[in-house]
């Protein structure tokens, strides 16, 4: 007896209608082999995912003597293929995927990418490749520092658990050779109950959660770096003479503009969330050392002119007599008098008076060029301190995704 012989007689007076079993559940094993993993998106918050899935259940109904082909010999076989379309004529999980976004495609190139064979004992096997894009809810606290979790949840769309449950293939994730998720490591992947119980009953539901750690390296390269270079850029200006103020304050306004103008466009590829990511307290910090940069300057041309504001005297004084010592004090003659009361009182007011002082306005100059060189070490030790701060923080993970896990 052929193959084809075989399906239409065991097919014969079948109901696709009725579950395998009237006594009890049908179980029913499931598993996937992983071919691709792309399109994670933060914004949309959903990946996409190229599979083949399994689906495995006995329907004694479909059971059938082991056989021989026509003019062949050896071991009788005990499995066999069924036709295209026969997925149609006979009871098959109605499996939908619940937390699908779009609508999965089934590949029909160049034939309809569909398999189901039965053995002798009535074990069905049914592979079915698949295109779907399933929703991914994230928590962006610690973007770009953060794992996710990302479920994929099989569930029966009619049946109850009365009827059928769900189970795992004993290698129920197989992955294609050389499958790479974009910007994400694989950590692991848990295998879950999501039975729900609706209005209308308990439907089961078998849930893969795929436990994805983003790649920092890309990140590294492209924001951590940069944003660094450009805080540290800012601090050029504690070497600048305190004169060039075209200098100083050109550089720190650029450096403001830019970290400003990095925030804005990594922000862009991001859901607009009500809370603040590990991404928006470093592009913060480095915007407050940039901006301290250019008000450090502020405080320094201040003092610098602190001196020469306070003393405002008239310069170039410089006596209009002065005393000769070939005149005789002990003179009486009323001329001589007179010229020297006049001398003694133009003495007493020139040595009354203040010249302004080099020293003062030196000082004040010295003053700002102390805070430049207090600037030069406190600005990197803060920021280095920064650092440790933020990597520890933020690379311990918390105690609510552990109890995710």
């Amino acid at each position: 007896m052929s193959p084809t012989n075989i399906a239409k007689k065991i097919t014969v007076d079948y109901n696709r209608l009725e579950a395998p079993y009237r006594d009890r559940a049908t179980e029913v094993s499931l598993g996937i082999h992983i071919i691709s993993i792309f399109s994670i998106s933060e914004q949309t918050m959903d990946y996409s995912i190229s599979m083949y899935f399994r689906q495995a259940w006995r329907d004694p109904r479909l059971s059938f003597p082991p056989y021989r082909a026509p003019g062949t010999s050896g071991d009788p076989k005990k499995q066999i293929r069924m036709q295209d379309e026969s997925w149609n004529i006979i009871w098959v999980p109605d499996t939908y995927f619940r937390n699908e976004k779009r609508a999965a495609k089934f590949h029909d190139v160049t034939v309809a990418n569909r398999m189901l064979t039965v053995n002798c004992t009535g074990h069905v096997w049914y592979v079915t490749r698949i295109t779907v894009t399933l929703s991914c809810p994230m928590t962006l606290h610690k973007y770009p520092l953060d794992t996710q979790n990302c479920p994929m949840q099989f569930e029966s769309f009619g049946h109850e658990t009365k009827t059928m449950y769900y189970n795992w293939l004993p290698q129920p994730i197989d992955f294609y050779e050389g499958v790479r998720v974009p910007q994400f490591n694989l950590v692991k992947t848990i295998m879950v109950d999501c039975s729900a119980n609706y209005t209308a009953g308990i439907f089961p539901c078998a849930e893969i959660r795929f436990v994805i750690q983003r790649d920092i390296r890309y990140f590294l390269i492209q924001v951590f770096v940069p944003s660094s270079l450009i805080v540290i850029m800012s601090w050029v200006s504690f070497w600048i003479n305190i004169d060039g103020a075209p200098a100083r304050v050109s550089l720190g306004i650029t450096t403001a503009l830019t970290t400003t103008t990095q925030s804005v466009s990594i922000n862009e590829l991001l859901p607009r969330v009500s809370y603040i990511k590990a991404i928006d307290v470093w592009m913060i910090v480095c915007l407050i050392f940039v901006f301290c940069s250019l008000v450090e300057y502020a405080f320094v041309n201040v003092a610098a002119r602190t001196g020469v504001r306070i003393r405002t005297v008239d310069v170039g004084r410089v006596p209009l007599v002065s005393y000769d010592s070939t005149i005789d004090l002990n003179t009486e003659s009323a001329s001589q008098s007179v010229f020297i009361n006049c001398w003694l009182y133009v003495k007493e007011r020139m040595t009354t008076r203040s010249y302004p002082s080099v020293v003062d306005v030196e000082a004040s100059r010295l003053k700002a060029r102390k805070i430049d060189k207090l600037a030069r070490k406190i600005f990197p030790v803060s920021f280095l301190i920064f650092n440790i701060v933020y990597w520890l923080g933020y690379s311990i993970p918390t105690e609510k995704f552990q109890m995710d896990l």
